[in-house]
């Protein structure tokens, strides 16, 4: 049977385990020009392109 304890210690050890793994790095204008590429039918018209 697993203790309390140790149920949280291993899920604290998965979290960081997956943050580390999914460190992700982006600067602002990347950041937009890939919402502009994805959705750009969403925006509106004079957000589409800069």
């Amino acid at each position: 049977m697993t203790q309390w304890g140790q149920l949280l210690d291993d899920a604290a050890k998965r979290l960081e385990f997956y943050r580390e793994q999914l460190r992700y790095d982006i600067s602002q204008e990347e950041a937009v020009a890939r919402v502009r590429e994805r959705h750009s039918a969403l925006l509106p018209e004079e957000q589409r392109s800069a």
